[in-house]
């Protein structure tokens, strides 16, 4: 009898004990041109690609990140058996993550919208209490004169105190910083006061 107790208090002890895990977010907001989008990239540098649990977030998903709903980013695949329009995943060499649109490299004749949306792109899990981190983050867009790259801002937000831990990483536009604003308004007023003392 004492070793069928036993037997349960150990089934009910492991039945509710969360496994912790290290869990990075990648995300993207409507700061930037989605539409002109066709390609991301980041590198994880401390971690190899096989230790880590990828998933993938399409429009229609909903992600509780920090006790917050979010939307995935994602379009969904045309194609069950293909990854279309947009491939995600692991390259070999370096630890990097690649995400690259392939309708807009091989167009299949439908007016459909591809583009990514506002929301959370992938995440990236470790088994575990150990942190990585994420870096060396890329954006592609293209437009009539060909593919270029965009001035990135990455906002970063630690996850600690709701998660067992972990980083929510944002695509976002390089802002204008307010003291320069303040600067450029400031040099244009010292040239208007400087022409009208010449014309004095």
């Amino acid at each position: 009898m004492k070793k069928i107790i036993l037997a349960i208090c150990l089934l009910l002890i492991f039945s509710t004990t969360t496994a912790n895990a290290y869990t990075a977010f990648v995300g993207i907001d409507d700061t930037i041109d989605l539409p002109s989008v066709v390609g991301f990239y980041f590198d994880v540098p401390s971690v190899t690609s096989d230790q880590l649990d990828l998933t993938i977030y399409y429009q229609g998903d909903t992600i509780g990140v920090c006790g917050e709903n979010r939307n995935g980013a994602v379009p969904p695949n045309i194609f069950p058996s293909l990854p279309y329009p947009w491939n995600i995943g692991p390259l070999s060499s370096p630890n990097g993550y690649l995400g690259i649109d392939l309708s807009a490299i091989i167009p299949i004749g439908y007016n459909l919208s591809h583009h990514l949306s506002p929301g959370i792109i992938l995440s990236l899990e470790l088994p575990g209490d150990t942190g990585f981190s994420l870096d060396n983050f890329i954006l592609a867009g293209m437009n009539p004169d060909g593919v270029f790259f965009y001035d990135l801002n990455i906002i970063e937000t630690p996850m600690e105190g709701c998660r067992d831990g972990g980083m929510e990483y944002t695509y976002s536009i390089v802002p204008i910083p307010g003291s320069l604003v303040l600067l450029g308004s400031g040099l244009i007023g010292l040239i208007g006061l400087g022409r009208r003392r010449i014309r004095k």
